[in-house]
């Protein structure tokens, strides 16, 4: 008798529950379904329209979604086709949406995790398998993949609510995890950020704050303590001539310092810079009248060497600013009565304009920050300068789409190295200059 009211049952009761039951499912769900109608209704009549109906449902549970039910009975065949319809449009729009969904994710710079309760990976985006140096993380445990033991207890302890975040460093680098816990499926999404670039402008902005208040504070102090002494009436004539020499220089300094700063930040926001096809002799030969003053002072010698008749794709007013900054420097880091090179090499489609000091040279540890806005490897401040001269050249060179590079060898001296795309055209004139020439 049981069975005769299993039997019974009306089959557009059953279309009705599989609409209610369905709309909004993802395949996982239909297959649950499945295994609920075949328990319930487990019939071993194969022809049964309970059990064809079971099997439509196992087939959308297996990605079929084109099945549909034939059992003979126009009304009740409808009601089940019609739900079974709707269920395949509602299935594809959740599978559109997932797949949009893993694109945007692959497309983010964090790294995205889905963690089981066993701390073994079930879902993860590119950028994960970047940062973890894996094709494929599934079925990987974390620790595997990131050994740090904060990283577990993070997830062990991720809980409704705000998520729970932790920083760490690894091999020399710094994250951020955090972690939320998906609502009844019991795994923890983990978020994985590198913050070391950030943590670097970070400092960066940070020194440039300070060193930009102390290059301003000093010369500032100084012309208003030398203005209050003016004041005096018993300051004599040559006292007054005295002060208002040091008031004029470090207006001077004031000056260069916020031309500096207006130069970098135009360098830093302009991107790239039309270029030209120039000669390098000319614009050579304008930089050098402009340093031979400075290095004569110091008796250094300047001396040029190689291809001065080659051509380069820059901007005149940029490469004379990147050569000019280059020289200063190397003067002011050379001994006196020693030697500068600037020397010119053309090959393999680049250009690239040497400037070599015999200064006391750049320790290893610090090449790498001495194009830092306001760094210097003399922290006695007794060269002189701001520090900005070399951010100011390596911002002003990769706008032209060079770049500039540095050898350097404490107690021998440094090779800065500046790199521009070489125009074909040649002119045999030096522009004035020629090989060899020292100045």
């Amino acid at each position: 008798m049981r069975r005769t009211a299993v039997v019974a049952v009306s089959l557009s009761a059953l279309a009705a529950a599989i609409v209610t039951a369905t709309l909004g499912v993802l395949p996982g769900l239909a297959a649950a379904l499945v295994a609920t109608v075949a328990s319930a209704f487990l019939l071993r009549e194969p022809q049964h329209p309970l059990a064809r109906v079971a099997e439509v449902l196992r087939a959308f549970a297996q990605g079929d979604v084109r099945r549909r039910l034939y059992l003979g009975s126009e009304g009740e065949e409808r009601l089940v086709n019609e739900a079974l319809d709707e269920l395949e449009a509602e299935m594809r729009l959740l599978t559109g949406d997932r797949t949009r969904l893993l694109v945007l994710l692959d497309e983010l710079d964090e790294a995205i995790l889905l963690v089981g309760e066993d701390h073994r990976v079930s879902l993860h985006n590119r950028a994960a398998a970047r940062l973890f140096g894996r094709q494929e993380l599934r079925g990987v445990h974390i620790f595997s993949a990131l050994p740090e033991r904060e990283v577990l207890r993070l997830l062990d302890e991720a809980e409704p609510g705000p998520a729970r975040r932790r920083r760490f460093r690894l091999e020399g680098r710094s994250y951020e995890a955090a972690a939320q816990p998906l609502p009844g499926r019991g795994e923890v999404l983990l978020v994985v950020r590198d913050r070391t670039e950030e943590e670097r402008l970070q400092r960066m902005r940070s020194d440039f704050v300070a060193n930009a208040s102390h290059e301003l504070r000093t010369p500032l102090a100084l012309l208003s303590g030398y203005a209050e002494a003016l004041l005096d009436p018993e300051v004599s004539r040559e006292e007054v001539r005295r002060f208002a020499e040091v008031i004029g220089r470090e207006a001077a300094r004031l000056a260069r310092l916020i031309d500096d700063l207006l130069t970098l930040s135009q360098a830093e926001a302009q991107g790239s810079i039309p270029v030209e096809a120039l000669l390098v002799a000319p614009c050579l030969a304008r930089v050098l009248a402009r340093i031979l003053p400075k290095a004569a002072g110091r008796r250094i010698r300047l001396r040029l060497e190689g291809k001065l008749s080659a051509r380069c794709l820059a901007s005149a007013a940029a490469l004379e600013s990147v050569l000019l900054n280059l020289l200063d420097n190397a003067v002011r880091h050379s001994p006196e009565g020693g030697k500068v090179w600037v020397r010119v090499v053309a090959r393999d489609g680049r250009v690239a304009l040497q400037v070599v000091d015999e200064g006391e040279g750049i320790a290893p540890g610090e090449l790498a920050r001495i194009f830092e806005r306001f760094y210097r490897v003399d922290k006695s401040h007794r060269r002189g300068g701001a520090g900005l001269g070399l951010a100011i050249a390596r911002h002003l060179a990769e706008a032209m789409g060079g770049r500039i590079t540095v050898q350097s060898e404490l107690g021998k001296g440094s090779t800065f190295t500046l790199e521009l795309a070489c125009d074909e055209g040649e002119d045999e004139g030096g522009g004035g200059l020629s090989p060899s020439r020292e100045e």
